[in-house]
């Protein structure tokens, strides 16, 4: 279920865990992503884990993520917001 903004509703709401939640996802993402990178999921599971990365603000490994993307999967549909939030990263 997903209320208003696309957030995933939290148990309790609070931003510690929010973060944890976040933290948590980004590590069962690059998990998969490390065990399946030729899996048809490859790509939104590295898009994924790249906008993980950025709410988590680790922004140098956003940007890497999203230049890996960029590079492997040059035809993917995601291609133009991936370029843009590389830009992001780097503001």
């Amino acid at each position: 279920m997903r209320r208003a903004g696309g957030r995933c509703p939290l148990p309790d709401g609070n931003q510690l865990s929010r973060r944890r939640f976040i933290r948590s996802r980004s590590n069962r993402i690059q998990g998969n992503f490390n065990c399946f990178p030729s899996s048809s999921y490859a790509p939104d599971a590295q898009f994924s884990l790249a906008k993980a990365f950025m709410a988590q603000e680790k922004y140098p490994d956003a940007a890497r993520e999203f230049s890996q993307f960029i590079q492997y999967f040059p035809a993917s549909n995601q291609l133009p917001e991936a370029n843009f939030l590389l830009g992001v990263c780097y503001f």
